[in-house]
Formats: C-alpha cells, structure tokens, sequence
C-alpha cells in the first residue's frame, strides 16, 4: 500500500488545477451568455404533451409570439411547430444593457401515430399559450375487449 507521507508536494499543483479549470469554466460560461441568440441561434419553447384515448394534446409556452409570428403544419404523418419571437426594437439609453430573454425562430417536429388526417388537427393560441389538439384515428384507439367463458360460447353456438 502505497502512502503519502508529505501532502504538501501534491496539494499546490491540484489546487492551481482546480483554480485554471474554474477559470475556463467562467470564460465559456461567460461567452455563451453573450452571444447573440438571433444570429444562427435556435431556441426551444417549453412544452408538455398528453395523451388521451382519443386525442394527443401538444401545449407550447410561447410569450411575446403573436399567432401570425407562428406555423403549424402536418405531412406523412409529421406535426411541424415552427415561428419566430421577433426582438422588440428599443431605443438604448445608458451604457449597461443586460437580456436574458431569447429571440430567434424555432422549429418542433414530431413524428405522429397511426394515419393521422390533417383537417382534424386544430390549434388554439390565447395568452402566449398554443394548444395544438390531434384526434386519434379509430383504429389506434384502445379498445376493450371481452372475455368470454366456456359456458358463454357454448351458448352462443348452441
């Protein structure tokens, strides 16, 4: 078993590690946060999906789009969500500026159950929120099936 009798050899060189890694960790940190989202960069609306046994329920938080600023399409079976949250021109004041907000388009895509027809596909916007509904075709429904006894079948032929 291998011990270390003199701690102090090893400890500086792990701390200047540690000093230079939380370093780097900063610089990216810090550029990240200061690139600009709008230039080539996406962002991903937060969103739930449900599901019931008759329909699929998609719900977009989507604050400061308008519903014109939004499109939704379905194809082969495909649900595209796409839009854009345009920024707000402001006139700037000041030397400091601080945005935490995103702005930029954003694509959604999912892959639907079944043969899904599009003209049942509805959507509704109220509130910064988008509530995208997809009625279920019959046959992927669940449906309940029975069992039977002996004696039920035997009466049935007979």
């Amino acid at each position: 078993m291998l011990t270390l009798r003199n701690r102090g050899l090893f400890s500086l060189p792990l701390n200047r590690i540690s000093a230079l890694q939380a370093e780097i960790d900063r610089l990216f940190d810090s550029l990240w946060k200061e690139l600009p989202v709008e230039s080539g960069g996406s962002w991903v609306p937060a969103m739930d999906v449900e599901e019931t046994d008759d329909e699929l329920r998609f719900t977009f938080e989507l604050p400061g789009i308008s519903a014109e600023d939004l499109e939704i399409s379905v194809d082969r079976g495909l649900l595209t969500v796409s839009g854009e949250k345009r920024r707000q021109s402001s006139k700037e004041e000041g030397g400091y500026r601080v945005s935490e907000r995103q702005y930029g388009r954003f694509v959604r895509s999912f892959q639907l159950p079944g043969e899904i027809d599009p003209d049942r596909v509805t959507a509704h916007f109220d509130q910064g929120v988008l509530t995208i509904t997809v009625p279920k075709p019959e046959n992927s429904k669940p449906r309940r099936i029975p069992v039977q006894t002996a004696r039920q079948i035997e009466a049935k032929a007979g």
